[in-house]
């Protein structure tokens, strides 16, 4: 019962935000007479890029999100349809990402490929052709403002890690002498220019790094945490499909439940703060310096 009340409850709120998604900022603050202002922050829901298709069904990749030779992708109404157009041996790897990313190059058109190619995901074709680089290679790209590059390194950096502890290793050696403070200042940069992205991507990164194995040691919770925390972040972000992988995941499982119930409160509350602020001129207290002053310990 508490399960099929919580799923009710999200799917409830998805669909509220479909119906609202002309306007949202609008509809939030309609009956909030002392919202005066329309001055953009920080917190201003991102606006994702859109991508049209020409007439031979390809999509154009827009330049700060290209690998080599990868200026143009296909589209297809659907994944299997999709799928179909490469060559039989490339189509074991591209299987094996999108269940490894719960179903991310799921589709019902070919606007939502097109509109995928315009925001950084990694698409079929740089599945194929991020194998002919190096780490170095997608690291200078990735420093000149490549999100897709950045996510790919993300990934094979952390398939690094997780196949040395299966291995036998650990997280601390994997990290010690010099090679180690390589991989930290590395991976520290990648981190970074990961957060910075726009792209609704990096919700499916988190998920799949999550599901990787990099966090069975500390229990099917935290696993779970992480992946439906990512798949709600990839649909705040603004790919709405994300809302069906995340309830694919969940099933019937009440943990879970409880879980992504928690994770659509807080992504709730975000909603309504970005909302607010975007019409008031605002700024949340923790931004440019304006946190609470003194010790972040409080006195018991």
């Amino acid at each position: 019962m508490l399960s099929t009340l919580l799923a009710v409850t999200y799917l409830w709120r998805y669909l509220e935000r479909k119906r609202e998604a002309a306007s949202p900022v609008d509809q939030v603050v309609a009956n909030h007479a002392s919202v005066k202002h329309d001055q953009s922050t920080s917190l201003t829901p991102v606006v994702v890029s859109r991508s049209t298709i020409s007439a031979d069904g390809m999509a154009t990749v827009p330049v700060q999100f290209q690998l080599a030779n990868v200026g143009r992708v296909r589209t297809a109404p659907s994944f299997q349809e999709w799928l179909a157009q490469f060559p039989s041996d490339q189509q074991a790897r591209i299987s094996a990402f999108n269940k490894a990313h719960f179903g991310v190059y799921r589709v019902n058109s070919r606007e939502q490929v097109a509109w995928m190619a315009a925001n950084g995901y990694p698409m079929p074709e740089d599945i194929v052709a991020a194998e002919r680089l190096t780490d170095r290679d997608l690291l200078k790209l990735a420093n000149q403002g490549n999100d897709k590059a950045a996510f790919l390194l993300a990934e094979r950096q952390n398939k690094n890690l997780v196949d040395f502890v299966a291995e036998g290793g650990d997280s601390w050696s994997y990290y010690d002498g010099m090679e180690g403070r390589s991989r930290i200042n590395e991976g520290m940069t990648i981190d970074r220019l990961v957060k910075q992205s726009n792209s609704p991507y990096k919700g499916y990164l988190q998920a799949s790094e999550a599901n990787s194995g990099l966090y069975a040691r500390q229990g099917q919770n935290v696993v779970d945490v992480r992946v439906i925390s990512g798949l709600v972040w990839a649909e705040q972000l603004g790919d709405t499909r994300a809302s069906q992988f995340v309830m694919d995941f969940v099933g019937g499982d009440p943990q879970r439940m409880i879980i992504l119930e928690t994770a659509s409160v807080v992504s709730s509350n975000a909603v309504v703060d970005r909302a607010y602020m975007a019409h008031s001129g605002g700024q949340r207290p923790g931004a440019a310096g304006r946190g609470v002053p003194g010790s972040s310990a409080p006195v018991y």
